[in-house]
């Protein structure tokens, strides 16, 4: 059920879950917080340029901007030109940022421990077994370890915009299950028309205005189906889920908040019974 539909002064960029609370970046520089009920936005923080990423790790806040900043909120920051930082992700006490043609990793400290040129700019990062993966500006993908390795094309058509795990969205409106180690044992999973531009998992991610879910999948992790579940006025480019809200941020310059109604969560042996059970 769609409970709140909440006008912001600027358009939204980057949303982000931390426990019980969202934060949200703005194309002027505003950080806001969402507390329960999450039908208001604080402002909190203001930085000098638009906020493209946020991450949270080492009980600090993280940003990234358009102006080439990686900071912490209310702390230090590390400039890395005039690029857009286009996404960051934390994996094995670093912090990753996308910046122009690099990705850095940096220490808690923002010390850079490592900087890696790569081939295509790399658009969306995670984690997937250990490793961290990057989605590009073309469709190829590409492995962060001791260095940065390009695995290969993807069946993609075009830019991949979103990761979650082995699940990739792309701008030709495909959301594919990669196999990691062979590209071409992909398996597409939903086929749109529009961006991809999000995702949350593979249970919940947006395809042009609309947000995409399977509600079922989100709560017991037992997918029965997707379907878009509502719209904005324009393109989404968050989504995140917190507690039993679905949060979502467009270009309308609106955030809305869905309550999907958890009831109870079932635990991961509960939800294998109930697969066998459904499957028998």
């Amino acid at each position: 059920m769609l409970i709140a539909r909440v006008r912001l002064p600027n358009k939204p960029l980057v949303v982000l879950t931390v426990g019980e609370c969202i934060y949200i970046g703005d194309a002027h520089g505003v950080l806001y917080v969402l507390n329960a009920p999450y039908t208001s936005a604080v402002a909190v923080f203001q930085s000098v340029g638009p906020i493209s990423a946020l991450v949270f790790s080492d009980n600090r806040l993280y940003y990234g901007n358009w102006d080439g900043d990686v900071g912490v909120v209310d702390g230090n920051k590390i400039n890395f030109g005039s690029h857009i930082v286009k996404c960051m992700a934390v994996h094995e006490d670093l912090i990753y940022a996308s910046v122009g043609d690099f990705v850095y990793a940096l220490d808690f400290n923002l010390v850079v421990v490592n900087a890696y040129k790569v081939e295509h700019k790399v658009l969306c990062m995670s984690v997937f077994e250990g490793v961290m993966y990057c989605g590009m500006g073309v469709p190829f993908v590409a492995r962060i370890d001791d260095n940065i390795t390009t695995i290969g094309k993807s069946a993609h058509e075009t830019s991949i915009f979103c990761m979650c795990g082995e699940y990739t969205g792309s701008a030709d409106g495909i959301v594919m299950r990669q196999d990691y180690s062979d590209l071409e044992r992909h398996v597409v999973v939903y086929k749109g028309k529009e961006w991809i531009r999000s995702m949350y998992s593979q249970y919940l991610f947006s395809e042009g205005k609309n947000i995409v879910a399977d509600v079922d999948g989100i709560r017991y992790r037992l997918g029965t189906g997707l379907k878009n579940l509502y719209s904005h006025e324009a393109d989404v480019v968050g989504v995140t889920v917190v507690e039993s809200k679905i949060i979502s941020i467009g270009l309308d310059y609106m955030y809305y908040v869905y309550d999907i109604g958890f009831g109870f969560e079932m635990s991961e042996e509960e939800a294998r019974e109930i697969s066998e059970l459904m499957g028998s």
